[in-house]
């Protein structure tokens, strides 16, 4: 399941976004058998979404149609959002936060399987597997130590998964579209 964790990451539990099997529209974040963070999805064709965490808990949307940019807010909080993601042409992007701070999301490998979130100084913050089957959708997800809070790794966490599932979604309707 997923690649062989290597250096840093072997002392690590795993941690896994996986669909819900109890919860319509719902991804779990486990750690075993413990659910650590959800992301739970509004109606169907929407982009809006809900992650909680212990940490914490934020909305994430694309704020207009047609727009790719996504918007990051504390849940229930009103104005302007704590972070907004804007990809480029390729499906990569910058994370620019409220406060200054900026992450790339950027692909670690040619079926762009494999994504992390990279602080300016260069250092992954989080990165995100894709292990998906045929019918289920599944991220092994990855945290480091790089000075974050833990109300900012968790957000992050729900981040990447969020926009995997984006990336996804958006490729299927491209093919769709084509086919």
């Amino acid at each position: 399941m997923g690649k062989r964790q290597t250096g840093q990451e072997k002392d690590r539990p795993l941690l896994e976004w996986r669909e819900s099997r109890k919860v319509k529209r719902q991804d779990e974040l486990r750690l075993g058998d413990q659910t650590v963070a959800t992301l739970r999805w509004g109606g169907w064709g929407s982009t809006f979404a809900e992650g909680r965490a212990r940490a914490g808990s934020w909305t994430f949307e694309r704020p207009r149609l047609l727009s790719k940019e996504v918007q990051v807010h504390v849940a229930g909080a009103k104005g302007s959002p704590i972070a907004v993601f804007i990809p480029g042409w390729t499906e990569e992007g910058t994370l620019s936060w409220a406060d200054g701070r900026t992450m790339r999301w950027q692909s670690r490998d040619f079926w762009r399987t494999d994504w992390a979130l990279v602080d300016a100084e260069g250092r992954t913050a989080a990165r995100f597997e894709d292990t998906s089957g045929f019918l289920e959708r599944r991220t092994i997800a990855h945290t480091y130590k790089t000075g974050l809070s833990e109300a900012d790794r968790a957000m992050l966490l729900i981040l990447g998964r969020y926009l995997m599932v984006l990336q996804a979604q958006d490729t299927a309707a491209v093919v769709a579209a084509i086919g």
